[in-house]
């Protein structure tokens, strides 16, 4: 099994971390922003009490230690003031509120079926993220082939890092990525 598998989620671990009275020490998660899933060890600040500090794990095999400006300040995200916890729905007088699950999947499905109706089945499509799996993104893209009927379906995994991948190719060659403007 590998240490990616072993860790659970970080927002399976804010739970845990939340109901300890006294932190034995951090729980080793997973960042959750990108295809390479950096090691990350998240504890509570024993100075604030509640508050989480993330740390880069120095033992994960993918990062070594490092993590990108997402992965350190993740803990600030979960939760924030601003962070939306359950659907919401445009009112009649423009603001959003706040309705059931049941209600906001009606209203998609009702958006989705008009759209394709109206413009046909592709002018509906999905598009992943870096962080799904090989069998995720298949299942999204045959999500959105079977029951939308739809070819526009992109898995994400190409494109989260993209300009890292390039900037680095840049430099292996010899080239000197700082000496290009390039638009990816």
């Amino acid at each position: 099994m590998s240490a990616r598998t072993e860790a659970p989620a970080l927002s399976d671990a804010l739970p845990r971390m939340l109901t300890l009275s006294t932190p034995s020490g951090p729980v080793k998660t997973h960042c959750p922003y990108c295809a390479f899933q950096c090691g990350m060890n998240v504890a509570t600040s024993a100075a604030k009490g509640e508050d989480l500090k993330v740390e880069a794990d120095e033992d994960f095999p993918v990062n070594r230690g490092q993590m990108c400006i997402k992965g350190f300040t993740s803990a600030a995200l979960l939760d924030h003031p601003k962070r939306v916890l359950g659907p919401l729905l445009r009112g009649a007088d423009g603001e959003l509120e706040p309705v059931s699950w049941d209600i906001a999947l009606d209203f998609v499905a009702a958006r989705i079926a008009a759209l394709q109706k109206a413009h046909g089945s592709s002018s509906v499509g999905t598009f992943g993220s870096g962080a799904l799996t090989n069998e995720k993104a298949y299942l999204l893209g045959k999500f959105t082939r079977v029951r939308h009927r739809s070819r526009v379906a992109l898995s994400g995994l190409g494109h989260c890092r993209d300009s890292d991948a390039l900037a680095l190719g840049l430099e292996l060659r010899g080239d000197h990525a700082a000496d290009h403007a390039v638009g990816v």
